[in-house]
């Protein structure tokens, strides 16, 4: 097989510690020459710069945000800047992770420009416009590489091609079993952290409800505060309303009670995160690393609607008792690990899968494949 260019998009610390396995896997196989396109939170200071976390070659650096940009700016602007770099490397496939919009853009450049586009992650669910941004992307993508039999399904309710949705199993299983995440010890003593036990806090926005956010906010602090426990307080992303978040948590900054990490490595939040009593807030990371992990998840609010149903996942209101009962709740259980040791391999799977000629036979002109026959003639037909 010819040697093949292959195209990895991240945009934020978390994606990229989700794929590093694949990435990795990429670059060790001499039938591959990876590329990385590093925007978004990677290239923001206040969100950690974690573009030097990243320690691939190939690296092209893309600044995507302004003050004050929307993400429909962001997007745009995304576009811009990967069509100019791939007229420079002419990428054989794009390879994009989960819902935001920097995949978004990836998905469509890959797309418009004849490339083939690989979607890792699709099929999933939750209750925010995140659905309609990882749908969207299913639909410009090529090739799904796919967490569970569940999200398959899902796909192939889309429309997609049964040939072209792959279960390969999530890439953070790697991570999560990869011999690289640092001990415990290391950790605390790496960012200071204070307490013998606690807990973690990492709460985003939900672009959907902004004008509930601050009533959202105002009850996460007063419950978080009155639970008496230790937390490590991650920083939220930066979606539209995550100031909001930030000016909320202003009030925690003189309570001894909580510590602030405003960005670290996806390997060093799993080491620290193993290490927890629970996690609170509404991160993908509560309702599927956690439970992999056996650690108790209060998960508040719609951002993770109709994702992952597990024992330790604890679903609440946002609302000062919802999440107080939620809190206490958590704190008297214990709950059994999820995960298993045949969940690893996602990078080997995906490397294997490039590795067939097969596959780069995929056609790039896509076509609507019908998940159950249609019946013509029907009501649903007639239109009044």
């Amino acid at each position: 097989m010819v040697n093949k260019k292959l195209l990895f998009i991240t945009g934020t610390r978390a994606d990229y510690g989700k794929m590093k396995s694949v990435i990795s896997a990429a670059y060790t196989d001499k039938s591959f020459t990876p590329y990385l396109f590093v925007t978004g939170m990677h290239l923001m200071e206040e969100h950690g710069l974690t573009v030097n976390d990243i320690e691939f070659d190939n690296l092209y650096r893309f600044e995507n945000h302004t003050s004050g940009s929307g993400m429909d700016k962001t997007l745009a602007t995304t576009v811009r800047g990967l069509s100019e770099y791939i007229e420079i490397i002419k990428p054989h496939m794009i390879i994009v992770h989960g819902d935001r919009v920097e995949a978004l853009a990836g998905a469509i450049v890959g797309s418009l420009n004849n490339i083939l586009v690989s979607h890792f992650e699709g099929g999933e669910v939750s209750g925010t416009i995140d659905d309609s941004l990882r749908h969207s992307i299913t639909k410009l993508s090529h090739l799904h590489f796919v967490a569970d039999v569940q999200a398959r399904k899902r796909i192939l309710q889309l429309g997609e091609r049964a040939k072209s949705v792959l279960k390969i199993g999530a890439p953070e299983v790697d991570a999560l079993n990869a011999a690289s995440v640092e001990n415990l010890h290391h950790l605390k003593k790496l960012y200071n952290v204070p307490f013998h036990r606690y807990s973690i806090l990492l709460f985003h926005s939900v672009t959907t409800e902004l004008e509930q956010l601050q009533f959202h906010c105002e009850a996460l602090v007063d419950s978080v505060v009155k639970s008496h426990r230790k937390y490590l307080v991650i920083s939220p992303n930066n979606d539209h309303g995550s100031q909001i978040i930030k000016e909320n948590y202003k009030v925690l900054e003189k309570n001894p009670n909580f510590t602030f990490l405003h960005s670290l490595p996806f390997e060093h939040y799993i080491g620290l995160l193993k290490g927890a009593d629970m996690i609170v807030g509404n991160s993908s990371s509560g309702v599927k690393e956690a439970p992999y992990l056996g650690i108790a998840s209060v998960n508040i609010g719609t951002r993770q609607n109709n994702r992952v149903e597990a024992p330790s996942i604890i679903n609440c209101l946002p609302n000062r008792a919802d999440i107080s009962n939620s809190i206490r709740f958590a704190g008297r259980h214990t709950f059994p690990t999820k995960g298993s040791a045949s969940e690893v391999g996602a990078a080997r799977r995906f490397i294997s899968l490039l590795n067939t000629s097969e596959l780069w036979k995929t056609n790039i002109q896509k076509s609507f494949y019908d998940a159950v026959p249609l019946v013509s003639g029907s009501a649903l037909d007639v239109v009044s």
